[in-house]
Formats: structure tokens, sequence, C-alpha cells
């Protein structure tokens, strides 16, 4: 999530497509969003999680 300044109840997120080879950056995405419209999708126990997802981080005040 992005700290610029938004209207009450919404944020910006930011999401990177990466290299798997180099782990570098290959492409940058941002989306504005409602927060009441995101959903925790669950990971399904029986796959391995993806290799270029690390893991969601939440901050307080948001």
């Amino acid at each position: 999530m992005d700290d610029t300044p938004t209207y009450y109840g919404w944020v910006w997120l930011t999401g990177y497509s990466i290299d798997l080879a180099t782990g570098n950056a290959l492409a940058r995405r941002e989306v504005f969003v409602q927060i009441a419209g995101l959903q925790i999708q669950r990971r399904k126990t029986d796959s391995a999680p993806p290799r270029n997802v690390a893991p969601a981080m939440r901050r307080r005040g948001v």
C-alpha cells in the first residue's frame, strides 16, 4: 500500500511482475481501490504457494 493521501476508505495498491531468474522487477502496476471491497483469498492446502509472491503485510490505521 502506498502512503499517498487518498479519500477516506480508499488506498493505492502497488504490485510488481518479477523475473524469476534474476529477482528483478519487470513491470509495476498500481490500482486505486476501496478497502471495503477487498477480499482475502485463502491458499489451498494441497498446492504450494507461488514462488514470486511475498507474504502480505497489513498496516494499522488504514
